[in-house]
């Protein structure tokens, strides 16, 4: 059989010669070391990681590069290597990302630096809220922030407790507050001093000198019409008070008249007020105004007969009315005898003594027909000099009707 060559794994480059038919040496079976011992396959052969991870690799003998470490050596660039799960082999660098800086990102010149960008001011605010952050200080919730939430510095905010002791801080004390007492009302001791006029009305100077005044006393004295207050003398005389003046009214007589003034048209050179038309005649007598000149209406010149309807009334002489309050009358008028001048056509009305006793209101001469008297109807006429009983006379002798 041929011989043929083996070649030795070690760095002279020697071979060994082998029969055709010879397979070598076995591990573990045949397969010697230098030192004469059985080499095993543990010897020789690491036994693969039992967790993924750095291991280091012992090769006992070097004769060939791992593919990784071939892999390694064939990629370009800078970065850093990743392998991928099928064994493939990649170049990676870190990048920036939203928010993020990165700095040396392949690490060829030092260690990568990772860190939050710069925020620009935006320049609006927002409402004061309260952020709660987990335990990588990202902000985890926000809500409605008070004053109770903030830490207090030197200006603290609104308590009712620092109010009210700030109030009573100040109460009472100068440039302070002015408490109030139980009656809601100020306390005699925070009000100045008050001066109480008092006012006396007195009729002389000796009892106005008399009086127990006091500075600002006023003393009226009724004999001057004049008003007088109490200054600070003290000489018992009248220098002790000094009259308070009333400026003159800007009127002080009319036409020569002074006090209550009562005017005429004369007074002020007015003409009356009845100049167009004279007053009427003050006789006594009763005048209307017809066209320019007055007219008697009653009297011994008056051509007018005045009726006069007698108002009725109970026997307590009490005047009987109407629904209206308006007073009832006779259905006669009583004319009084002294208008009748001449008047031939007139008739007395008849009626009885009793009802010309009982006539009222009657007019001094008013005439009457009585026909009840002894002799038959006689004329008669009311005399008001009677002083008691029927006033009526009769015509033919004067005597009392009876």
């Amino acid at each position: 059989m041929a011989d043929r060559k083996v070649k030795l794994k070690d760095q002279l480059g020697r071979v060994v010669r082998l029969d055709d038919g010879d397979a070598g040496a076995t591990l573990g079976k045949n397969l010697f070391g230098t030192d004469g011992k059985l080499l095993k396959p543990s010897d020789i052969i690491n036994p693969p990681p039992e967790r993924q991870g750095a291991v280091a690799t012992l090769w006992k003998l070097i004769r060939e590069i791992p593919a990784n470490i071939q892999a390694l050596a064939a990629m370009g660039g800078v970065g850093f290597p990743t392998r991928a799960g099928d064994g493939a082999w990649f170049q990676r660098s870190l990048e920036p990302g939203t928010g993020i800086d990165v700095t040396n990102g392949d690490g060829a010149a030092g260690n990568p630096t990772i860190s939050l960008e710069d925020l620009p001011n935006s320049g609006v605010g927002a409402a004061l809220v309260k952020l709660t952050r987990d335990a990588k200080g990202r902000v985890s919730g926000t809500s409605s922030a008070t004053t109770t939430d903030l830490a207090e510095g030197t200006n603290l905010y609104y308590t009712d407790g620092r109010v009210d002791g700030r109030i009573n801080l100040q109460k009472g004390q100068p440039n302070g507050l002015t408490p109030l007492g139980a009656d809601s009302k100020i306390p005699s001791q925070y009000l100045p001093a008050l001066a109480i006029t008092s006012t006396f009305v007195v009729n002389s100077q000796a009892a106005q000198l008399a009086l127990d005044a006091q500075e600002g006393d006023v003393a009226v004295r009724t004999d001057l019409i004049k008003n007088f207050i109490k200054n600070t003398g003290t000489t018992g005389t009248m220098s002790d008070w000094t009259e308070l003046l009333t400026p003159a009214a800007p009127v002080q007589s009319v036409n020569g008249k002074t006090g209550n003034v009562v005017l005429t048209a004369g007074d002020v050179g007015a003409a009356p007020a009845s100049a167009a038309f004279p007053e009427a005649p003050n006789d006594g007598f009763d005048y209307a105004r017809g066209g320019l000149a007055w007219h008697p209406l009653t009297g011994p010149l008056s051509k007018y007969v005045m009726l006069e309807l007698p108002v009725l009334t109970d026997q307590a002489g009490n005047v009987l009315t109407d629904q209206q309050g308006r007073p009832l009358t006779a259905n006669v008028p009583a004319i009084p005898w002294a208008w009748i001048t001449g008047t031939p056509t007139y008739s007395f009305p008849p009626m009885t003594l009793a009802q010309a006793n009982a006539l009222t209101p009657v007019a001094d001469g008013q005439p009457v027909l009585i026909t009840d008297l002894a002799g038959g109807r006689e004329p008669c006429w009311y005399d008001a000099t009677v002083s008691s009983g029927t006033r009526f006379r009769r015509f033919s002798d004067r005597s009392i009707a009876n």
